[in-house]
Parts: C-alpha cells; sequence; structure tokens
C-alpha cells in the first residue's frame, strides 16, 4: 500500500510499505535521514461525468434557453436537459 507523510517543511511524500506495518495517522517515522508524520490520504477527486454540451437535437431558439449565435441551445447541466426533455415531451431511446 501507499502511505501519505509531511516531511518538516510540509512537502507531501508517498512511501510504499505493507498495511501491517503502516503507523497510525499522527505517527513520526524516520525515512532517508528525514521526520515524516503519517496524514490521512485523502481519496482522488472525482472526475467531471457531466460536461456542457450544445444541442443539435434540439429546436433551435428555444425559449429560457441559453444560445449559441446560430440559435443551438446549450444545456449545462443534467437538471436543465432533463426539465427540456419533459417540457418537449422527448424520452431517451
Amino acid at each position: 500500500m501507499i502511505y501519505e507523510f509531511v516531511d518538516e517543511r510540509g512537502v507531501l511524500v508517498e512511501v510504499a510499505m505493507p498495511s501491517d506495518d503502516a503507523p497510525d495517522i499522527g505517527a513520526v517515522i524516520e525515512r532517508d535521514g528525514r521526520l515524516l508524520k503519517r496524514i490521512a490520504s485523502l481519496p482522488p477527486k472525482p472526475t467531471a461525468i457531466w460536461k456542457p454540451y450544445v444541442s443539435s437535437r434540439l429546436p433551435r431558439n428555444l425559449e429560457g434557453v441559453e444560445k449559441t449565435k446560430d440559435g443551438k441551445a446549450v444545456v449545462r447541466t443534467q437538471a436543465q436537459e432533463r426539465n427540456l426533455a419533459a417540457r418537449l415531451g422527448m424520452e431517451r431511446e
């Protein structure tokens, strides 16, 4: 497993070691002549699943919707997409 530590200067250091040998969070170890304090590892940030898009399927110049200069709808959120689909009576295939 890889565990995260911080040295005296606040630099993050990753150390690989068996889970049986891992010190408790807050414990200090010496590694390569440096004192390292174990910190809680944070999970990676989730990747963005949703990305705004310009719809080529929706009718142009829809009321109350942000549009491109060509009148195509700009869909910013999934909630907006669902509301537009419901408003226009659209269903997924």
